[in-house]
């Protein structure tokens, strides 16, 4: 009975015409392209990272380790700053994403409410920071302002929010969540934030997951908001460490092997007057010193 049962299934199988099988085979040979380069610069950067660093210089590695070693290991966990750049980047990600979490939260319940009032002029005001920011200048100027330059709270304050996951949150409270638990809370007694406590939230545990892995991501990943406000190094995630290293002295760059002089020779345009004429400067070639002197300057300002 079991053969005749797939002989049966086997019978009412819709057999590909060759166009499809066409299609499928290109279809195929395409995923495998994209695979293949997707795939290829991972598995170099981990053969590299086990390879000599002479054979990496010269090319030899192309898919596997040459010259077996693991000095580029030992050298990165003897680096004290990554170690402290990984402790700032979890500090971040938790602290940060439990401000993140809580903040949202709060904000979303409320503005799920029909029966809030003005709801619908703060979801406006949320949902017009999501087009429209003041730029790099003003947030940097509000957070200097603030107090908060060369503290932590600069990198978790000003990102309180996410407009876009309130959102989320906002629309699972009013789809997920029935309203007459609302109602049935109330003829018991409860109110709002009794609510919201004992009974939204243990509901709510979908969304804070999701909302908790937004967040976290996002704090790890973060690069270009701990270059703009300027921190001790103490406090700046991995990300940014190897970014962040102040020159010992003007138009000198400092490296584990001695130091290089960057400085432009004798004679250069730069060092014939301490304020050159910008109408003359050469976009991206001649005004190279001054973009240095504006970068020693920021890293002055923000302090070690």
């Amino acid at each position: 009975m079991t053969t005749s049962t797939q002989a049966r299934d086997t019978s009412y199988r819709i057999r590909e015409s060759r166009t499809d099988q066409i299609f499928n085979i290109i279809n195929y040979t395409i995923l495998a392209i994209f695979l293949v380069v997707i795939l290829y610069p991972l598995i170099y950067v981990v053969s590299a990272s086990f390879s000599n660093g002479a054979a990496v210089i010269a090319g030899k590695v192309v898919l596997w380790p040459v010259d077996f070693s693991l000095e580029a290991y030992i050298k990165i966990f003897n680096y004290d700053r990554v170690w402290t750049g990984y402790a700032n980047s979890v500090f971040y990600a938790v602290v940060g994403t439990t401000v993140n979490v809580v903040l949202t939260l709060f904000a979303a319940y409320p503005l799920s409410r029909s029966d809030f009032y003005g709801r619908n002029i703060f979801v406006g005001l949320f949902i017009f920071t999501m087009f429209f920011n003041g730029g790099l200048i003003p947030s940097y100027l509000l957070v200097k302002d603030l107090g908060m330059l060369n503290t932590r709270a600069a990198l978790i304050i000003p990102q309180a929010i996410s407009v876009w996951n309130l959102i989320i949150a906002m629309t699972y409270f009013r789809v997920s969540i029935p309203s007459e638990l609302l109602e049935a809370a109330q003829l018991d007694g409860c109110n709002d934030f009794q609510y919201f406590v004992r009974i939204l939230l243990p509901l709510s545990t979908p969304i804070i997951a999701v909302l908790s892995l937004f967040y976290a991501i996002s704090h790890w990943n973060q690069f270009f908001a701990a270059l703009i406000s300027p921190h001790q190094r103490g406090s700046l995630p991995v990300a940014d460490h190897p970014a962040r290293h102040p020159d010992p002295e003007p138009g000198r760059h400092e490296h584990d092997g001695g130091s290089t002089d960057i400085r432009p020779p004798a004679g250069h345009a730069s060092n014939r007057s301490s304020t050159p004429d910008r109408r003359r400067l050469r976009p991206g070639v001649d005004d190279l010193p001054l973009r240095a002197e504006v970068f020693r300057a920021w890293d002055y300002v923000g302090g070690d």
